[in-house]
């Protein structure tokens, strides 16, 4: 997690002189305006993945002890307050009481299950899924209603079986549907790499697609 993202402001135009839109799409990702928007998503959906409930942490290969529940629950808390409060925190403060990065984040629950002969056996991450998306809007320029927030494996089961749609406005008159990103499968997120810019997919830029110029928009019958 980058802790000073910059604001769009600041890299609009660096962004305006980027042919590849994956690029672009990435770009904006990692701005503030992104961040800030991707925890209020998540923070509406109660921090948990909604089709299947789990929230962002470890898995164990066995039931952790109600200790190690306990102590969890502490580090999950923790940085909820942080997250919410964040303005009110400066940088220093936020990398001393943050868990900084996914590495920290899974060590950290590693030396608490160390001591219960417990075994990590991955990481449940959480990611917020477009359900929609309109050709010239800015990824924090959605309704809430338009995202929601994804476990990982519920994310790919989703672009799996599902067809998400670009439309030219909100009317939806008007919608395309370019072809999906092969590298991450059409989330946007290569999960094995979730210690690294959120795991952004470096072959689509987090967009989930590969933008097409040669794909022509087609008329919704109502």
């Amino acid at each position: 997690m980058n802790l000073n993202p910059p604001r769009y402001a600041d890299v609009k135009s660096q962004i305006d002189l980027m042919s590849n839109r994956n690029q672009q799409y990435q770009k904006l990702l990692e701005t503030y305006e992104w961040e800030v928007f991707r925890f209020k998503v998540i923070k509406n959906d109660q921090y948990k993945c909604v089709t299947c409930g789990r929230e962002d942490g470890p898995i164990f290969k066995s039931n952790p002890s109600n200790s190690l529940k306990e102590e969890i629950e502490k580090v999950r808390e923790r940085n909820k307050i942080v997250r919410d409060n964040r303005s009110k925190y400066s940088t220093e403060y936020a990398i001393d009481l943050l868990i900084k990065n996914p590495d920290e984040y899974s060590s950290t629950f590693l030396e608490l299950a160390e001591p219960t002969g417990n075994t990590m056996v991955g990481r449940v991450v959480l990611q917020v899924h477009h359900k929609v998306y309109f050709e010239n809007k800015l990824p924090w320029e959605y309704k809430f209603s338009d995202l929601v927030t994804l476990c990982q494996d519920c994310h790919q089961e989703v672009h799996q079986n599902e067809i998400i749609y670009t439309y030219f406005d909100e009317s939806k008159s008007l919608r395309k549907s370019y072809p999906k990103c092969l590298k991450c499968g059409g989330t946007g997120h290569l999960p094995h790499y979730h210690y690294w810019a959120q795991g952004i997919c470096f072959g689509c830029g987090g967009r989930g697609i590969i933008y097409d110029s040669g794909v022509d928009w087609i008329e919704v019958k109502s």
